[in-house]
């Protein structure tokens, strides 16, 4: 038993890797990357944990060192049978499609990856608009009525639903249509998650061909880039773009963008197509 866990680096007691939670206590550790099998010991029927540190805890770091021993020693290990995954959202029940679909509904609090928004090479505004497209500042009806101004929530791509951030980068016919458009170009089978921010943080999933990673981390800007140009030609000027012809600008927008980065040696827009 614990033959197959590290001692520090996976995550077999507590809430975080060992090694996470204490790492005041890791950099001494003698045992870095031994299992937990070759670090526990049983005698007289009870459990011991045969521990080195490279010196002796200092004095500022025993209240860590007392943490670090009550966490460990109340853990149940029988020293037999083989490892096995456990569901931690149920250990006893083990995994079930309803507490599964209960972590998805109540996610964790996680770090947004801030270098998704600023690393692609698109140009700095649009990288500014995707900024505040994740911290759900755009100015769509639904977040000019929450500043108390008189507005009808209509979406004017396509004269069906009312206007959010959500539906008008994503759930929109319009941007829909875009979206499976360009997700079958790339070979992607993706689900569309229910909010534009999971689907920036969520992008780089399912992309299989690696030639294609440095296109496609710049595929969301360009994107609602173009749903935001297009939706503010037909509200403020009364102007319409079909379908195909707002597809063709999608790819006109993201061959230009990738050829002014000099990283793909494309010379002309029908050779961007063929490359994708």
């Amino acid at each position: 038993m614990g033959a197959l866990v590290r001692f520090w680096h996976d995550l077999w007691c507590g809430d975080a890797p060992l090694k996470v939670a204490y790492p005041a206590l890791f950099m001494i550790s003698g045992d870095k990357d031994e299992s937990v099998a070759a670090l526990m010991q049983f005698g007289n029927g009870s459990l011991h944990w045969e521990l080195n540190f490279v010196r002796n805890v200092q004095d500022w770091e025993m209240d860590s060192m007392n943490s670090f021993l009550k966490l460990i020693y109340p853990v149940s290990l029988e020293g037999r049978g083989e490892d096995t995954l456990c569901w931690q959202q149920n250990p006893e029940k083990g995994f079930t499609v309803k507490s599964y679909y209960s972590c998805l509904s109540h996610p964790f609090s996680l770090p947004f990856h801030w270098k998704g928004i600023w690393k692609p090479k698109v140009p700095p505004r649009v990288a500014f608009f995707m900024w505040t497209v994740a911290l759900g500042k755009v100015l769509t009806a639904d977040n000019l009525r929450k500043r108390k101004i008189v507005i009808i929530s209509w979406c004017c791509m396509c004269k069906v639903d009312g206007e959010s951030m959500d539906h008008l980068f994503m759930h929109c016919l319009v941007a829909k249509e875009l979206w499976d458009t360009i997700l079958s170009l790339f070979g992607v089978t993706w689900i569309m998650p229910q909010h534009v921010r999971e689907l920036i943080e969520g992008r780089f999933i399912g992309l299989p061909r690696q030639r294609h990673s440095r296109i496609w981390t710049a595929v969301p800007h360009c994107l609602m880039w173009c749903l935001w140009r297009e939706r503010n030609l037909r509200t403020f000027e009364g102007s319409e773009t079909s379908i195909d012809e707002l597809k063709l600008l999608f790819f006109r927008t993201l061959f230009e963008w990738m050829q002014s980065t000099n990283l793909f040696s494309l010379a002309s827009f029908q050779d961007f197509l063929e490359f994708l």
